[in-house]
């Protein structure tokens, strides 16, 4: 408790705290203490002998000196967690705050406490008339009026944590939420497996929970998912779930006994909207009972549910995801009843990044109980495995889901290498370096110009053949410079498993990687003398996959600053990547060595000690963990050199971390009623201290933003930006814009803000500490060009986030706007808008603070550009205008520095599209060595959109600029085309990705489909950054099998709908005139997708592209067809589609007609045969 409030005698939470808690039947000891660093420790009050006397902390006071409480904490061992108190207005101004926190406040009511573990924060009260508003001459204390309903479900949380510790385990009870629409799937998570890990470690435990294996999971996900993709047979599927124990029956009544409870201005809307829940597609008729059904997968003690999804039905669900303008829907609630009540679970697991619920609609930061984000999950503990590396997201779901995290691992790493056409066009090099002058030598030229080009390299590079003529030599050393970096980037293997470490193989490649460069220099070197007897016959196969093979032409040529960071490596032999043996002999051996001295177990991990019982078999991990320690240094270490001792010392520390892997672990402990300890996040390759994982996550003070490293790595970046802009166009850019999101500023500190800062000439002042406190103007004569106009987007997140962020920027915009100066881009296009903005009836005083506005963002509680979904409905919509007034009428609520103004939006004009006229450059950083351009949906949808909607009001795209922050030490920026270009190479159309994604099974397919949608948003959104080959390699890799990895094989033995969805991508591309496939491609997908829908069932529910394929079949000449949309026999279930404010989606009508006679197909046949001869000669036209 404060101090403060008892010495007022203003106790009335407290008192109304103690009351329930009482009443409850437990007990209660209020305590305080003193408000200093050097106050005496407190934990005399609470505990006895090191015993903790209490099961679970209320805080009520101010977190100050968090790393303190943080160790006090983890002494006290039990879950602390946190009660506000709002201070800008009594109970209904805060009921009526959108924003929930403000955001001053937020470093202090939310960082803080989060540094220091503290859990659930929950507003239970509130300063009538507000802290603000009593002036400094009333030395009254403030009257705090009690939040009843917060005060009571805060409690009950409380109670719910401590019942984990004392029910016995046999008896407990665990619902464990997947995401998916038509597969279950995570980022980066391994979830047939993970779910394996956790059962197998909670049956250890002594949970009523059997030990299956991962395809128990994964050989149901499709049945429990399918009645909420597939509506043509729901109604006949009901009965056949229940009977097969793949689906249970919840009573309405029950579930409308909870719902009637709430209050009537919670329920009324939903009613309202969407009507009573009989009319679910879900609802179902028993014996004269109503129901809902509930698919699920029950292991015992264990339920896995899919979330629920966003509507009444399966359109609706995709198109609101993340919308927060639509009520919580029946099915949604009484999804999270069945498992919170009716199941009667003790703790809900969310697994893997991420689900919906922290988004649902209400309070920006802290919601309500409520709020729709509450209101599912209501009381129930709530815990969360979140990938290590993407902490932005896991502080919304902490801080708007009430959850706890527990970070787990990112998929292995190594060098990607070099392979197939790289490897025989770095062979080339080699043989024209050592050639003599003359007609080979030229000939040899020729051929690496043809093989560049042959292989689409130089077109990756943006090389002309006139370019390369006019200055091969110059050539040369650009190609040798772009295949040193293709081989030494970062390639991500495979997926995590909850629990788990990889594969020794990739455990020591991962850490070769996180020892970085200058390790991978000294530790070649030392290689290449040191390990003779291991380097391999210079005579390889580069064309051969299977060939595992190490290019020792490294021993015979040298290259100018060649670090050979798997530069030779040219197939998936990752132990002949440099850095391996060292990291192997040196870092691995030797501290499985010192384990062994402690431990004669020492060959299993910390988290893993259950895995020996997990079989291996064709599509899952080897989970044995064993390191082959028959390799011997070759000489001792103290023997090396001091810098790469050096090394080795540091890489057995990040191995040590490695393997203290917590995940498992610390579930068990959460589920005991555990506090969980508190880390950092992050890339484990930029951020090795974000291992171990299994730990609950924090974010950073975000006052600091942008840090002075940042804003010295930003300054370097867009100065560069702006004079190759310059240079190439002959002017400075006019207009900057720049995709704002809390993920990469929790990775980089303010990076991309500092850039937008210093485009404008200004720079932020620090205050000792180092938080940022104002913003100066960089005088003219110092900056020495123009002043470059800004606009900045906001994702949802990032303004949930970072609110202070935002006003800080929108005052220092408002600096540049007001200042009188020539070249002051800024002020010039402000004065432009505010003339227009009065000539559109805007009023002056409004018309000059709007013209100032660079900052957009969602409407105040919603989330979501809208782009991806509807991208994604790419039957829906014909003209990719659509989802850009879908994007700026979602995307365009102002911020500015007046907070009575936050998130407004004028009636008839388009401020956001006013703003984005005349960008030149859009920006965005990517700081992750995980996430690319294609690792999910959100980098088209929101940086990409700004091409489409920049494109829509200019009718020109700007050009896409990515600032790559992967590597501090080289950072850098590049067209967006580029970094595309190499994703692709690395990974997508990369050997040993593909073979390390099919290791996954099920979840490897899931992933490598889930990236061909996200490179069709991208060819949506900006067809300049993706070319006709590049979907060409799709084709021939993961249809025509151009690797000889078997991946027809592989698709229909794991998940066969995976691959249909990737034909369904490509033959969209060309149904819609993004593709120019030739005949013979389009022909053999339109077999190979007819052929996996009749052989696996899969659900075809894209009308057009159903008749695209059946007319190109009958063109062709072939005898197959799709079968024709079924009758939908649950139609009279379904909730009536509403429109969703922000979606312009068309309905399309779908035909049930399911015959069609002879004479109109010979027509149609010969029309199609027609126009196919046509389009042919035409394509033909195109390449003369």
């Amino acid at each position: 408790m404060q101090r403060a409030s008892i010495e007022v005698m203003e106790t009335g939470v407290i008192d109304a705290t103690i009351a329930k808690i009482e009443a409850s039947g437990a007990q209660v000891i209020p305590f305080f203490f003193e408000l200093s660093p050097f106050a005496a420790q407190y934990g005399q009050l609470i505990q006895e002998q090191d015993n903790t006397l209490v099961d679970v902390i209320i805080n009520f006071r101010m977190i100050h000196w968090a790393n303190k409480r943080k160790k006090e904490f983890e002494q006290f061992g039990v879950p602390v967690m946190q009660a506000l108190t709002y201070f800008d207005g009594g109970q209904q101004v805060w009921e009526n705050d959108i924003q929930g926190i403000s955001p001053g406040m937020t470093p202090f009511v939310l960082v803080l406490p989060e540094s220091s573990g503290v859990i659930n924060p929950l507003t239970v009260s509130a300063v009538k008339g507000g802290i603000s508003g009593r002036g400094e001459e009333n030395d009254e204390p403030a009257e705090i009026e009690v939040i009843d309903y917060q005060v009571d479900h805060m409690v009950n949380r409380a109670l719910a944590m401590v019942s984990l510790k004392y029910k016995a385990n046999n008896d407990k009870k665990i619902a464990v939420m997947v995401w998916g629409g038509e597969d279950m799937g995570a980022s980066f998570l391994n979830v047939p497996d993970s779910l394996h890990t956790l059962a197998h470690r909670l049956h250890s435990e002594g949970y009523d929970i059997a030990p299956y294996e991962h395809d128990f999971y994964s050989d149901r996900a499709k049945a429990i998912l399918e009645p909420f993709f597939r509506d043509d047979r729901l109604g006949e599927k009901m009965d056949e779930l229940v009977a097969e124990g793949l689906a249970d029956l919840l009573p309405l009544d029950d579930y409308f006994k909870w719902f009637n409870r709430l209050p009537i201005h919670i329920t009324q809307p939903i009613m309202d909207y969407w009507g009573h829940p009989k009319n679910s597609f879900m609802a179902m008729e028993k014996d004269g009972e109503h129901y809902l059904l509930m698919p699920r997968i029950q292991n015992g003690n264990m339920v896995v549910l899919r979330q629920p999804p966003r509507a009444d039905d399966k359109e609706q669900a995709e198109r609101i995801y993340h919308d927060k303008t639509v009520p919580i829907n029946h099915f949604y609630l009484a999804g999270y009843y069945y498992a919170r009540e009716y199941w009667a679970s003790d703790a809900i697991v969310h697994l893997g990044t991420h689900g919906s619920q922290e988004y649902l609609y209400g309070k920006e930061r802290v919601p309500s109980i409520y709020d729709d984000s509450n209101l599912a999950v209501w009381d129930t503990p709530i815990l969360y495995p979140f990938i290590v590396d993407d902490v932005g997201e896991a502080m919304q779901s902490k801080r708007r889901g009430s959850a706890t995290i527990i970070s787990h691992m990112t998929p292995p790493f190594a060098a990607a290498g070099l392979q197939g056409e790289l490897a025989d066009i770095h062979n080339l090099m080699h043989e024209y370096k050592a050639l003599d002058e003359g007609g080979v030598k030229v000939k040899t030229a020729q051929m690496i110009i043809d093989t560049c080009y042959e292989h689409n390299i130089c077109d990756d590079m943006g090389l002309t053949r006139e370019v390369i003529a006019a200055d091969y030599g110059a050539f040369l050393t650009q190609l040798h410079d772009y295949m040193n970096e293709l081989s030494g980037l970062s390639q991500p293997l495979g997926l995590h498993s909850y629990g788990e470490l990889a594969r020794p193989e990739l455990v020591i490649s991962t850490l070769s990687q996180m020892l970085g460069t200058e390790f991978l220099s000294a530790a070649a070197e030392f290689e290449t003398r040191a390990y003779q007897a291991e380097v391999h016959d210079g005579n390889h196969e580069h064309g051969n996959h299977d060939q595992h093979n190490h290019d020792t032409d490294q021993q015979n040529h040298q290259h100018d600053d060649d670090s050979d960071h798997g530069f030779h490596e040219t197939q998936s032999e990752l132990e002949q990547l440099a850095g391996f043996k060292t990291v192997r002999d040196y870092v691995v051996a030797a501290v499985d060595a010192e384990v062994d001295a402690k431990d004669s177990d020492h060959h299993q991990y910390t988290d893993a000690h259950h895995h020996d019982n997990v079989p291996d078999n064709e599509h899952s991990h080897d989970h044995s963990n064993e390191h082959d320690h028959s390799h011997n240094a070759p000489i001792p270490i103290e023997k090396l050199s001091e810098d790469l001792q050096a090394w080795v010392t540091t890489g057995q520390d990040y191995y040590r971390n490695m393997r203290g892997i917590k995940e498992l672990d610390n579930t068990v402990a959460f589920l005991r009623g555990e506090y969980i300890p508190v880390t950092t996040g992050g890339d484990p390759l930029r951020h090795p201290d974000s291992l171990p994982t299994g730990f609950n996550l924090y974010g950073f003070d975000p006052s600091r933003v942008p840090t002075k490293a940042a804003y010295e790595q930003g300054t370097e970046l867009v100065e560069q930006i702006i004079i190759d802009y310059y240079n190439d166009n002959g002017r400075y850019p006019d207009k900057l814009a720049f995709s704002l999101w809390s993920i990469e500023t929790m990775r980089q500190y303010g990076v991309l803000e500092a850039q937008a800062l210093r485009a404008m000439g200004m720079r932020p002042v620090w205050s000792r500490d180092g938080r940022v406190v104002d913003s100066e103007i960089i005088p003219y004569a110092e900056l020495k060009r123009p002043r470059v106009d800004i606009v900045l987007s906001s994702t949802g997140l990032y303004r949930d986030a970072f609110p202070n962020i935002m006003q800080y920027l929108a005052k220092a915009i408002e600096k540049i706007s007001a200042l009188e100066e020539d070249n002051n881009y800024i002020r010039l296009n402000s004065l432009r808008i505010a003339k227009e903005l009065k000539e559109q009836g805007v009023e002056n005083e409004e018309a000059d603070y709007l013209s100032s506005i660079r900052i957009f963002s969602n409407a105040p509680g919603q989330h979501g550009s809208g782009v991806d979904s509807t991208t994604f409905a790419s039957d829906t919509w014909d003209d990719d205008s659509v989802i850009a007034d879908i994007y700026l009428k979602k995307m365009g609520y102002y911020y500015g520095s007046d907070n009575s103004r936050y998130g407004k939006k004028l009636d008839n004009v388009d401020l956001y599209a006013q703003q984005l006229s005349g960008t030149d450059i859009a920006l965005h950083s990517r700081s992750s060595n995980l996430y690319g351009m294609l690792s999910t949906d959100d980098p088209f949808e929101y940086f990409g959109a700004l091409s489409l909607a920049v494109r829509s009001i200019d009718g020109a795209s700007p050009t896409m600029m990515i600032s790559n922050l992967r590597n501090p030490s080289k950072i850098k920026a590049e067209t967006a085309d580029k970094f595309l270009a190499k994703e692709l190479r690395t990974r997508n159309f990369h050997p040993r990705w593909i073979s390390e994604m099919m290791v996954e099974g099920y979840s490897g397919a899931v992933e490598m489909s889930a990236r061909i949608d996200n490179f069709w948003g991208w060819q949506v959104v900006d067809p300049s950054l993706v070319r006709d080959d590049q979907w060409q390699s799709f084709y021939e890799v993961y249809i025509e099998d151009s690797l000889d990895l078997a991946i027809d094989e592989f698709f229909e033995a794991v998940n066969p709908n995976a691959q249909a969805r990737m034909l369904e991508r490509m033959l969209e591309a060309v149904r819609k005139d993004y593709w120019a496939a030739d005949e013979a491609t389009l022909q053999a997908m339109v077999e190979r997708y007819i052929e996996i829908v009749e052989q696996f069932d899969h659900y075809v529910d894209n009308e057009k592209l159903r008749e695209f394929t059946n007319l190109s079949a009958q063109g062709f000449g072939l005898d197959l067809a799709l079968p024709p949309p079924q009758n939908n026999s649950s139609a009279n279930q379904m909730a009536n589609p509403e429109a969703v404010e922000g979606q312009l989606l068309e309905q399309q009508n779908e035909s049930a007609e399911g015959e069609v006679e002879w004479d109109k197909i010979l027509l149609i046949s010969l029309l199609v045969i027609t126009l196919l001869m046509i389009a042919g000669a035409v394509r033909q036209a195109r390449k003369l």
